[in-house]
C-alpha cells in the first residue's frame, strides 16, 4: 500500500482549490477542504482532535471579523450618502462629487457619485470633505 506525503496538496487539487485560486473562503469551502484533509493525512499519525477543533475555532473568527469589516464597510458608506467628497484612490487619481448610491458587489463596497463615477471602497486612500453647493 502506497502512502502519500503528509504535506502534498492532493486533497487541495481534489476540491478545485488552488493557492491563487481562492478570493475569498466560506463555510462549505472550509468543510470540503477539512474533508481533504482527513481524507489525505497520514494513517500512521492522524491528526489530534483538538487540531481540527482549533481549525474551526480560527476560522470562525475570521467569518466573524469578515462579518465585522463588511458592516463597517456598509456603515462608512451610508455615512457618506449625501456628502460630497474629494476621493483619491491607490493609483492617484482623485473622484469628486457627491456621493448618491453605495452598493455591495462580489464582496466589495462601490460608492457612486453625482457625476457618475464609481469607486471601489478599498482602493480608497483618502477622503476630503467638500463644501456642499448651493444649489
Amino acid at each position: 500500500m502506497e502512502i502519500n506525503e503528509v504535506g502534498n496538496n492532493q486533497g487541495l487539487q481534489q476540491t478545485g482549490f488552488t493557492a491563487g485560486g481562492m478570493e475569498e473562503l466560506g463555510g462549505d469551502e472550509f468543510l470540503q477542504l477539512l474533508v481533504a484533509q482527513i481524507q489525505n493525512q497520514d494513517p500512521m499519525n492522524p491528526m489530534e482532535d483538538r487540531d481540527f477543533i482549533a481549525q474551526m475555532a480560527q476560522f470562525s473568527t475570521l467569518t466573524q471579523m469578515q462579518s465585522m469589516v463588511r458592516n463597517q464597510m456598509s456603515m462608512l458608506g451610508a455615512g457618506l450618502l449625501g456628502r460630497r467628497f474629494a476621493l483619491e484612490n491607490s493609483a492617484g487619481e482623485t473622484v469628486q462629487g457627491e456621493v448618491v448610491s453605495a452598493r455591495w458587489e462580489d464582496g466589495e463596497m462601490f460608492l457612486k457619485t453625482d457625476e457618475g463615477d464609481e469607486v471601489r471602497m478599498s482602493e480608497v486612500t483618502s477622503m476630503q470633505a467638500l463644501p456642499e453647493t448651493g444649489e
